[in-house]
């Protein structure tokens, strides 16, 4: 019994070798070439820098929309713009 076991693992393991050695066959690997592979890209706008020393919750402002609105004040703010 402990042959066959041993005999059916050697053949697993050769099938299994033999499968990826051939799995990999002909596949191209990543070749670095000398040519520019990168793209010019747009650049965006960028904030204004502040002149704060210290921030504070009340400058995290979108448009007319503040941090710890209500939901009532934010709706009558959009609702303002509409």
């Amino acid at each position: 019994m402990k042959k066959i076991i041993k005999l059916t693992a050697i053949m697993t393991t050769l099938t299994a070798t033999i499968f990826s050695l051939t799995a990999c066959n002909g596949k191209k690997e990543a070749t670095i070439v000398s040519e520019e592979v990168t793209e010019e890209t747009k650049e965006h706008e960028t904030v204004e820098a502040s002149t704060a020393e210290k921030f504070s919750y009340t400058d995290l402002v979108m448009d007319n929309i503040k941090l710890f609105m209500t939901e009532d004040e934010v709706n009558s703010e959009i609702m303002g713009i509409l």
